[in-house]
């Protein structure tokens, strides 16, 4: 029903429209922009008739005279190889490991693939953006070390169990709907949790949080809680060095969300 919800969101009803079953897209050496994915925001207004055109694509290919775009490995990226536009909905291959130089995921662009169990990102990359991996049948994804931006709803919806983030990130409705995530990991550098990190992820049991996370004990309504999605706090277990605020504040923690707080080095 979630994800019923999710698809409505992003590819529109289009009634009226069938959608076309092409699972192979050759991309001629003349064509220069592919709006939905250059413009941004595929979830915006005519973007969804894109993402309905995707829902059966296997593979994209692209001319080698090309001068925009290039496709690796059946995945479109732009012709410096720098930015990964995006996945077909229906790529076959169950692990994708993204071409080493990338530095920019695109929004949307894992958005529904439901094959995919498995991302290698290369350190290279330094950007997610918003939505990227939504509703993405994928359980385990290797992190890029030195991430600068990790866009809003990043994972929702995912079929991820685990994750450790890395790098300066913020972090804004990062894993709602996460229906199997158990553990997440923030590595030092990760600067701010921010509103429904958390919400609704009914088998999430750790949350490992670094010094350099301030307040966050003042908002833990509004990362686990929206609009009655919620964690079973009582389950989950705050990892975080002593002389963290989250550890001063355990006593608190405690008597009124049930969080059990546990010291690491």
């Amino acid at each position: 029903a979630a994800n019923e919800e999710y698809r409505n969101e992003f590819y529109g009803e289009h009634e009226d429209v069938p959608i076309p079953k092409v699972e192979y897209l050759s991309i001629p050496k003349t064509v220069k922009v592919i709006d939905c994915y250059e413009g941004g925001w595929l979830n915006n207004g005519y973007c969804k008739g894109m993402q309905s055109f995707l829902q059966n694509l296997k593979k994209f290919n692209v001319a080698s005279g090309n001068k925009w775009y290039r496709s690796y490995k059946g995945v479109l990226y732009t012709k410096n190889g720098k930015k990964l536009i995006t996945v077909p909905r229906k790529y076959t291959a169950k692990t994708v490991k993204v071409k080493k130089g990338t530095t920019k995921i695109a929004d949307s662009a894992f958005s529904f693939c439901t094959n995919i169990k498995k991302v290698i990102l290369p350190d290279t990359v330094k950007v997610i953006e918003q939505n990227a991996f939504v509703c993405c049948s994928l359980n385990y994804i290797r992190m890029p070390r030195k991430l600068k931006e990790l866009g809003g709803g990043a994972f929702n919806n995912s079929a991820l169990k685990k994750i450790t983030i890395y790098g300066k990130v913020e972090l804004n409705e990062t894993f709602s709907d996460c229906k199997k995530l158990k553990s997440v990991v923030l590595k030092k550098g990760v600067k701010e949790l921010g509103e429904y990190v958390f919400t609704s992820c009914p088998k999430l049991r750790s949350v490992t949080v670094p010094k350099g996370i301030k307040n966050l004990w003042l908002y833990i309504d509004s990362i686990f809680y929206y609009r009655g999605l919620k964690c079973n706090l009582s389950n989950i277990t705050i990892k975080t060095p002593k002389n963290s605020e989250m550890y001063k504040e355990r006593k608190f923690l405690k008597k009124r969300y049930k969080i059990k707080v546990k010291v690491i080095k």
